[in-house]
């Protein structure tokens, strides 16, 4: 829903500041597919980032089988649910489907490991994943539970407000 080509790319910057050059590159991608990057005074800007993405996110998914690894043997499943969601935001073109659901299963399996840091941060992302999944019966139960206990956490207004989205009937009707 991005229109305007700086506050895209700023979406972009953010998003491989927070370790996720996977999300970045598909926010870039997006804006370079509708004209929007790559054009203007800021074009050499926009191919300088995308490129410095293309590397990143090819070394993440290099890496992802030793992170992966790492993150079955550690203690507590955040993670498995932090790889998880780098999985599924970075899901984009071909096989986004198979990527999703393999990075939905990681984050599922975090969550049921235990022992969570950020557990309110980590079970919300689940919640959201779950819903871009499609799964929206075991959204309502990730974001009612956490709902039902988030109590005065900083992320209780936005655990709220995606609890009602869950629960909200379908605005618009399916796509062809």
């Amino acid at each position: 829903n991005l229109k305007a080509a700086d506050l895209r790319f700023e979406m972009a910057q953010l998003a491989q500041r927070a370790g996720q050059p996977g999300e970045a590159l598909v926010v870039l991608e997006e804006g370079y597919a509708a004209g929007t990057l790559g054009t203007g005074a800021q074009a050499a800007e926009h191919g300088k980032l995308r490129d410095q993405l293309r590397r990143q996110a090819a070394a993440d998914k290099a890496d992802r089988t030793a992170a992966e690894s790492a993150a079955r043997r550690a203690a507590d499943g955040t993670g498995l649910v932090d790889l998880g969601w780098s999985v599924l935001t970075s899901a984009g073109g071909e096989g986004a489907g198979a990527a999703a659901e393999s990075g939905l299963a990681l984050m599922e399996q975090g969550v049921a490991k235990g022992g969570l840091k950020r557990a309110s941060e980590l079970r919300l992302h689940l919640g959201i994943a779950q819903l871009a999944a499609g799964r929206k019966d075991a959204a309502k139960q990730t974001l009612g539970a956490l709902a039902g206990q988030i109590g005065s956490d900083p992320l209780a207004t936005l655990v709220r407000l995606w609890n009602l989205y869950a629960q909200a009937p379908a605005m618009l009707p399916p796509r062809p």
